[in-house]
């Protein structure tokens, strides 16, 4: 007896297991809706705070003959072709944390109903008080300590930054001549920049050039003077200077 209600539970536990096997594909091709969200333009913030116009995005299947679109209990929109898409505007709607989903409809006459998704829609004044605080300060520090780093290194490196060239050295445009600081935004390429030059218009790939021959591209590109200073001797001028003295030797 105790034989025949093993094999009994063992059969049911067989029955289960196979029917469980011929069940699991078609439960796996049962269609899902997902719903996403994307933001056309606005805002979207932290804890689900939006505000602005977004759109509706249904994937998962293809298989449908119409989708519709709620927020809460009031219906967004309907769509009954692909691409199942639906554009909202949070100002449309009050205030508040807000149930965003959607219920599908299958040939066959099923309804499918997607995944919901909360969000908090917010006035406008919260965008701009979120950029306020945290983009402002944001854009202050990418730009402010760059900012610093060049002004320490300016005041540390003066020669570095005289005559004409800069943060990055100066170059001599293979054009037309002229002297220019390189700039950050120029294309570096094996130790040397795609860069342009502000006086010709032209661009082309520069080395760093030294502080002399900045200041003779200067002098040559007529951005310059030459210094006023008398230029040195040379030693066949100190030669004619001494013979000519040597002419006014007194007699005795």
């Amino acid at each position: 007896m105790n034989m025949s209600k093993r094999s009994h539970k063992f059969l049911l536990l067989l029955i289960t297991l196979a029917a469980g096997l011929l069940l699991t594909p078609a439960l796996a091709q049962t269609p899902e809706l997902h719903l996403r969200l994307s933001r056309d333009w606005g805002y979207g913030g932290p804890n689900g705070d939006i505000q602005g116009v977004f759109s509706f995005h249904i994937t998962g299947t293809e298989d449908l003959t119409a989708v519709e679109f709620y927020i809460d209990e009031t219906l967004a929109g309907r769509v009954d072709a692909p691409p199942w898409k639906l554009r909202f505007s949070t100002d449309d709607y009050p205030l508040g944390l807000h149930k965003l989903y959607a219920v599908g409809y299958a040939p066959d006459g099923r309804t499918l109903k997607s995944n919901v998704i909360v969000q908090n829609f917010v006035p406008a004044s919260a965008a701009w008080s979120f950029i306020i605080k945290f983009t402002i300060p944001f854009l202050l520090i990418t730009l402010g300590v760059p900012a610093l780093l060049y002004w320490i290194d300016r005041k540390r490196n003066p020669d570095k930054y005289s005559g004409h060239g800069g943060a990055f050295g100066g170059a001599v445009c293979p054009k037309c001549g002229c002297p220019f600081p390189r700039h950050w935004w120029g294309l570096n390429l094996g130790g040397k920049k795609y860069d342009r030059c502000p006086h010709c218009g032209k661009w082309s790939m520069v080395g760093r050039a030294s502080k002399t021959e900045l200041k003779q591209a200067a002098f040559d590109c007529g951005l310059e003077k030459p210094p006023i200073n008398a230029p040195a001797s040379r030693p066949e001028d100190d030669l004619h200077k001494r013979l000519d003295d040597s002419r006014y030797f007194p007699r005795d």
